[in-house]
C-alpha cells in the first residue's frame, strides 16, 4: 500500500492499481488473512494520508471480500455511507462505482451516487453520474429531471431543455 502511495504522489497513476492487485493476490498466496472491513480501512487511510487513487484500488479489488453474492448490494451500499458519514467521500465514492458497475440497473444505487456528487461533489461530476444513470435506466424519468434542473440551475437552459427533448 506503501509502493502505491508513492507512486501515486509521483503522478504515477496507471501503476497503482496494478501495485495494489499483486499486494491482494499477494497476501491471499501466502494466507494472510486481511479482513475486508480491515481492508477498508485502509482504503480511508489511504485517502486521509492523501491518495485517493490508491483508497480506490484497494476498494475495488477488496469491498467484495466474504460477502455472500446476495448481500453485496446492501452491504455495498451500508459501506459507502458508513465511509461517508466519517468523511471519507472518495472511499465511499469508489464503493459506489463498485457497487454500480456490479449492479447498473439498481435505482437506490444511483440515488445514492447522486446525493453524494450533490453534496461533496462539482457540478461536472454531479453531471456525469446523472447521464450515466439516465443512460442505464432510461425508464427513469426522475434522472432526467434532475439532470435537467441542475444546469437548469447552473444557467444553461438551452442544455436542460435539450436534455429533456
Amino acid at each position: 500500500i506503501a509502493a502505491a502511495k508513492l507512486e501515486e504522489s509521483q503522478n504515477h497513476h496507471d501503476i497503482v492499481d496494478k501495485i495494489v492487485d499483486k499486494a491482494v493476490k499477494s497476501l491471499a498466496k501466502h494466507d494472510a488473512i486481511v479482513t475486508r472491513d480491515q481492508w477498508l480501512q485502509e482504503a480511508e487511510l489511504a485517502e486521509s494520508s492523501g491518495a485517493p487513487l490508491t483508497s480506490g484500488a484497494i476498494v475495488k479489488y477488496t469491498v467484495g471480500l466474504g460477502v455472500d453474492p446476495e448481500d453485496r448490494q446492501r452491504t455495498w451500499a451500508e459501506d459507502a455511507k458508513s465511509s461517508l458519514s466519517r468523511g471519507y467521500v472518495a472511499t465511499a465514492r469508489a464503493i459506489l462505482a463498485h457497487s454500480l458497475a456490479a449492479f447498473p440497473s439498481k435505482r437506490s444505487l444511483w440515488l445514492q451516487a447522486v446525493e453524494l456528487e450533490r453534496k461533496h461533489g462539482t457540478p461536472a461530476s454531479l453531471d456525469e453520474v446523472l447521464a450515466a444513470a439516465s443512460e442505464r435506466l432510461p425508464r427513469a424519468e426522475i434522472f432526467w429531471l434532475l439532470r435537467a434542473k441542475e444546469q437548469w440551475l447552473a444557467g444553461d437552459v438551452d442544455k436542460a431543455r435539450k436534455n429533456l427533448t
